[in-house]
């Protein structure tokens, strides 16, 4: 990474720039399945079509594809001060917007300005509640079509987003998926906060987990689940291994990964001396 690298996302007024890798922007992402991850936009980049999103509690950040968004949220900051608008008054007028999904599912609301990138659109919706976003955005791979009212009150429709479908691959890939390995643990501290995070997790199929950790493709992830299909009884993580599709300590990480068990490094976690004695030395050898 470049040496203060930054990325920009749009504002109502001005564009904001961010260094990348600092946790300053909250920002909340839904993917294709219906779950919303929240955290910290630390990347945004339309050139590569990709976004990083730091989750509470995680060290890494989570790399996205935009092909795996379905909305991009970002409420309004606390610490911002109000947005120079040209009307000069702090709520402008607003109009109502409509955005057909590639799902089938329609957005539909007041905004107070829409932008469209190459690589998608920016909506600035009306905040009502305080959970309402300050701004949205919509890869133009999950968009069908948007429709906006003028001021004239004539209704602009734009469906030019024909060349922008999923790929399949892209679309089967659910979100929660995606989420990298968990941090090792080194401390007392992190190990307790570990156990407390994966009590609340709802574990993920070990095909999921592959594929979230890049062992593993969509389509050899299909293939294997054909073959299972007619080999119901040999589990999974065994025949991908059988196939040479992935290694045993790939199925490892990832059987961690499907349970939300938290990695502990032996090297650095302090050892308690009486545990240890009361561990038989052939049962420690073993």
């Amino acid at each position: 990474m470049t040496l203060n690298a930054t990325f920009v996302i749009p504002h109502r007024s001005i564009d904001e720039s961010y260094t990348v890798g600092e946790p300053v922007l909250a920002a909340a992402v839904e993917g294709w399945n219906g779950r919303v991850i929240e955290g910290r936009l630390v990347d945004f980049q339309p050139a590569n079509e990709t976004l990083k999103l730091l989750l509470t509690g995680h060290a890494r950040p989570v790399s996205l594809r935009f092909a795996q968004v379905k909305r991009l949220r970002i409420p309004p900051r606390s610490d911002a001060p109000p947005p120079f608008l040209p009307s000069g008054f702090a709520d402008e007028a607003s109009r109502p917007f409509a955005v057909r999904l590639r799902d089938g599912s329609v957005y539909a609301g007041l905004c107070h300005d829409c932008r469209r990138h190459p690589y998608g659109v920016w909506l600035f919706p009306r905040v009502v509640a305080s959970d309402d976003p300050e701004r949205v955005f919509l890869p133009k791979q999950a968009i069908a079509s948007l429709e906006l009212r003028r001021d004239d009150g004539v209704w602009a429709g734009d469906s030019g987003f024909g060349q922008s479908l999923l790929e399949p691959d892209d679309a089967e890939i659910p979100l929660e998926a995606t989420v990298s390995a968990p941090p090792m643990v080194e401390t007392p501290e992190q190990l307790k906060e570990a156990l407390e995070r994966q009590a609340r997790l709802k574990p993920v199929p070990i095909g999921e987990a592959l594929v979230g950790l890049g062992k593993l493709t969509a389509a050899q992830l299909r293939q294997a689940l054909e073959r299972q299909k007619r080999e119901p009884n040999q589990p999974l993580g065994q025949m991908l291994v059988q196939m040479g599709l992935i290694q045993p300590a790939d199925l490892q990480v990832a059987l961690a990964r499907k349970m939300g068990y938290p990695f502990v490094d032996v090297r650095k976690f302090p050892v308690d001396a009486a545990a240890l004695r009361l561990v038989p030395a052939p049962l420690a050898a073993r």
